[in-house]
């Protein structure tokens, strides 16, 4: 499965680009509790490693 198909298909390179895409669109349907728009699945799937990195929960630095 290299290809997800709607109004506008979008093709990917490989196999493992297609599952990388699909897993951080996993995350960030976990991360939002509600279904992703078609914008949001075209920008991670069009810029992975940028949704990578907003994905990606790290703990602030406070003095708490």
């Amino acid at each position: 499965m290299n290809k997800i198909t709607s109004d506008k298909a979008i093709t990917f390179r490989d196999a493992d680009e297609a599952a990388r895409v699909l897993e951080l669109v996993r995350y960030a349907n976990v991360a939002a509790q509600k279904p992703l728009v078609k914008d949001e699945l075209l920008f991670i799937a069009r810029y992975p490693e940028i949704a990578k990195e907003l994905l990606t929960m790290t703990p602030l630095n406070s003095h708490i």
